[in-house]
């Protein structure tokens, strides 16, 4: 262990093929220096923010501020260098060296590759006291107070001249994926009185969540980007905070339960400011590759048992019951969000909002909310309209939140009688709804028989 620490504590020290801002490209493709690469990255960004227009180098300036006071690694406040130094860069004369932009890509694709090098490495081939690359990159991250992450998600959505090149840009999300994704922890030590703590992306994340998160929400928008790509990029890299618990409760608003006490610092309403755009704005654009991207993230916040790469029950389990309890406790903010995303005109909206919503009152962890979600006229009406879809799959993903209504045992009398007045009509609609299916699957034409014969029981509401 004693020589791990040595060799993660030395990851800054200096090194004759060092990654530094004077380092030629052919030195740069041999370094292996962890600090020397994240301090080269950190001089690169801030001469392009320093040579951008006085717009964008304002947006990028309120991009990273949320990064001066962050969440420490106890959930408290604790202040960390913010982009004061970049700010000081800007101010002053911009350097001159122009190719910058290649050279922060040629660090990016050597940081990508030098950690996919060691993921490739058989176990018996690694020394168990031998550090990763990942450690000596997180090590890097934390012992120079970078906010070097918040910074290039920035650049992904950036104007041109100024914004990374496509390679560059899938570098970024893909190193930014496999550090948080890696689980690699590190010793640090804190600045002030030098006590040794047990650090990690995930918490470097934390610590910076709102200058990541507004960031990689940029990425998202059409405002400030053309490129369904970056947008692509950034929605993997959203998904990638909701496969750990600090994360994802702090999303969800309850970060404060799991530190038992709330930052005073940090009153931002993380749903609001970083979910609720998904669903306002995000699913209606034009572009299907990004509306779907967006649903896509809306489904793994709200379902977490979507996500196919959480590998461990217990916390599969515990980002459920997240989700349940925002849900319920939210239920009048989200669901007038979903029912408009269903009166959308947008095929793909209109088709993933309703299984989205399906899988939402389906979960056992959400019972509450479906009972809630089932026992409003309204949410009925709008489910009948939508069985008679022109899209037979709209009318399907209809189909099965219906069936939710008419199987409820404990139906409210409003929803019976509208069930009632309309059963003659219902159940002939069903007699010769998605015949074909019927004959193909099982389950399907069970559950069509069932809902037949339940409206066909319904008796009269006095």
């Amino acid at each position: 262990m004693s020589r791990l620490l040595s060799t993660l504590l030395g990851a800054g020290g200096s090194s004759s093929s060092g990654g530094g801002a004077s380092m030629s490209p052919s030195d740069i493709s041999k370094c292996t220096n962890a600090m020397e690469f994240i301090r080269g990255c950190d001089s690169d960004v801030d001469v392009i923010f320093a040579a951008s227009s006085g717009s964008d180098a304002t947006c990028a300036s309120t991009a990273v501020a949320g990064a001066s006071a962050g969440v420490g690694r106890d959930g408290g406040s604790q202040h960390v260098p913010g982009p004061g130094a970049a700010t000081a860069r800007e101010d002053s004369t911009p350097p001159s060296q122009e190719p910058t932009i290649d050279t922060l890509s040629i660090r990016l694709s050597r940081i990508k590759e030098l950690l996919y090098a060691d993921k490739n490495k058989s176990k018996d081939s690694i020394s168990a006291n031998a550090p990763t690359f990942a450690q000596n990159i997180t090590s890097a991250i934390i012992r120079s107070q970078s906010i070097i992450f918040p910074k290039m998600i920035h650049l992904l959505s950036s104007p041109p001249p100024h914004n990374l090149p496509f390679e560059a840009r899938k570098d970024v999300a893909a190193v930014f994926n496999y550090l948080l994704n890696s689980n690699t922890t590190v010793r640090a030590f804190t600045p002030d009185k030098g006590e040794e703590f047990m650090a990690s992306f995930e918490l470097h994340v934390l610590e910076h969540y709102h200058a990541i998160m507004k960031a990689t929400l940029r990425g998202f928008d059409s405002e400030y980007t053309e490129s369904p790509d970056t947008a692509l990029l950034c929605g993997g890299m959203y998904r990638s905070t909701l496969r750990h618990e600090l994360l994802y409760r702090k999303l969800l608003g309850s970060c404060a339960q799991q530190h038992q006490r709330q930052d005073a610092h940090d009153a931002t309403n993380c749903a609001e400011a970083y979910l609720y755009p998904l669903m306002d704005k995000l699913v209606f654009v034009p572009n299907f590759d990004v509306a779907s991207d967006a649903l896509s993230t809306i489904r793994e916040v709200l379902v977490p048992s979507s996500q196919q790469t959480i590998s461990s029950v217990n916390n599969l389990q515990t980002l459920s019951i997240i989700a349940s309890e925002f849900l319920q406790q939210n239920y009048t903010i989200i669901m007038p969000k979903l029912n408009t995303m269903l009166s959308c005109e947008n095929y793909i909206t209109k088709r993933l909002s309703l299984k989205l919503l399906s899988e939402i009152l389906l979960d056992r962890s959400n019972f509450n909310v479906m009972m809630q979600y089932i026992s409003s006229r309204d949410n009925l009406r709008q489910i009948m309209l939508l069985l008679r879809d022109p899209s037979g799959n709209i009318q399907l993903e209809a189909f099965h939140v219906f069936k939710i209504f008419v199987a409820n045992p404990n139906k409210p009398r409003e929803i019976c009688k509208i069930l009632f007045d309309n059963k003659v009509k219902l159940a002939a609609y069903l007699q010769g709804f998605h015949v074909e299916k019927e004959r193909n699957d099982g389950q399907f034409r069970d559950e069509k028989t069932l809902l037949i014969r339940t409206l066909n029981g319904l008796d009269e509401v006095l």
